[in-house]
């Protein structure tokens, strides 16, 4: 362990702790061959991903993880509802006078934009989020 002298017999040895750290760190990866040992870094690395593959399964087994795609075709089925009864709205309102009519149809074009930018930042989202996980497994 590294160590350095005080100067004095009386106080002894210190002990910085992030060279001990290191020094600790070192010597865990020489145990299970991970300085210079190729085939022993690459097992270690299979097991990590073995076990994340397994806890990935595990949290799917049990409900707390959906895929993606699900989530995608909800949310996508959610905004063709809403596109749906927006669209359908002025034609259930059938007292209004021209102007008002202009006023809501405008109204009801502006919601579809905001509507198409949500989906889109959604997807976009979700296709990133893919991506990073990809990266990761």
């Amino acid at each position: 362990m590294p160590s350095r002298s005080t100067g004095s017999k009386r106080e002894g040895l210190r002990y910085d702790l992030a060279p001990c750290v290191e020094w600790r760190c070192a010597q865990a990866r020489a145990e299970v061959g991970g300085d210079g040992n190729k085939t022993a870094e690459a097992k270690l690395r299979l097991a990590i991903a073995q076990a994340h593959a397994k806890e990935l399964e595990n949290v799917k087994r049990e409900g707390r993880l959906i895929e993606m795609a699900a989530v995608k075709g909800l949310v996508e089925e959610a905004f063709g509802d809403i596109r749906a009864g927006l669209i359908s709205l002025a034609s259930q309102v059938t007292t209004l006078t021209d102007d008002q009519r202009a006023q809501l149809d405008s109204a009801i074009d502006d919601l579809m934009g905001e509507i198409s930018t949500k989906e889109s930042s959604f997807e976009t989202a979700a296709e990133e989020s893919l991506e990073r996980f990809e990266l990761h497994a």
